[in-house]
C-alpha cells in the first residue's frame, strides 16, 4: 500500500521556516528578497480543475505563498506544458491502458522534447523499478516493484 503524505500545515510552515522562508507583514514569506510566489496554469476547458486550483491558492495562502492562477484556452495550456514554460499546472491524464504508459508521463523518456513528462520529472529508481514490474515473468512480483516506483 502506498504510503500517503499527511495533511499538516503546522509542520509545512515549520519547515518553510527552518529553510528561512519567513512570513512578511502581507503574510507572504521571502527568502533574500525573493517571495515565495509562483504561477497555476489551469485549462479553460475544465471548471473542475479551475476550482482545484483555487482551493490549492487558498491552502497555500495560509502557509504564506503567493499563487497566482491563470486559466488559459487548452491548446494556449498544451503548449505551455509542452515547452516546459509553466511553474505549476492542473493537468489530467487520460492513462494508457497498457502500464507501460507510465514511463511516457513519469519516467525519463517522457521528460524529453515531445514527452508528456512536463515536470522533466527524472528518476532512475523509478524507471528501474517500472522497468523490472514490466520485464518480469514472475506474477508476484510486479506489484512490488509498481509499488516501489510509486512510493
Amino acid at each position: 500500500q502506498l504510503r500517503q503524505l499527511p495533511y499538516n500545515p503546522a509542520a509545512a510552515r515549520a519547515q518553510l521556516d527552518s529553510l528561512g522562508w519567513a512570513p512578511g507583514p502581507d503574510g507572504v514569506r521571502s527568502r533574500g528578497g525573493v517571495p515565495l510566489a509562483f504561477t497555476v496554469l489551469v485549462p479553460t476547458s475544465s471548471a473542475v480543475r479551475q476550482r482545484m486550483a483555487v482551493l490549492l491558492q487558498g491552502q497555500l495562502r495560509q502557509l504564506g505563498a503567493r499563487v497566482a492562477v491563470e486559466p488559459l484556452e487548452v491548446a494556449a495550456f498544451n503548449a505551455r506544458l509542452q515547452a516546459r514554460r509553466f511553474d505549476a499546472a492542473v493537468g489530467g491524464w487520460h492513462a494508457d491502458p497498457s502500464p507501460a504508459g507510465a514511463l511516457q508521463t513519469w519516467g525519463s523518456v517522457g521528460a524529453r522534447p515531445g514527452g508528456s513528462n512536463y515536470g522533466s520529472y527524472v528518476s532512475p529508481a523509478f524507471d528501474a523499478h517500472v522497468d523490472s514490474a514490466l520485464g518480469t515473468t514472475d506474477a508476484a512480483r510486479p506489484q512490488l516493484h509498481w509499488l516501489r516506483a510509486y512510493q
